[in-house]
């Protein structure tokens, strides 16, 4: 049960920094590409954040 437990926290964690990872990568590609990919950003987000 412990063993789990911390399976879940890492995972989680992974997680969140795979996410902050991706905040952070956009952020910086739509500061030095055009307002066309800002558009497009939310779009992107939303298949991230549900893939199936």
């Amino acid at each position: 049960m412990v063993s789990t437990g911390i399976k879940s926290s890492e995972l989680s964690i992974k997680h969140l920094a795979k996410t902050f990872y991706f905040i952070l990568y956009f952020h910086f590609k739509a500061k030095s590409k055009d307002l066309a990919d800002l558009v497009n950003m939310p779009k992107l987000w939303v298949k991230h954040q549900n893939p199936y």
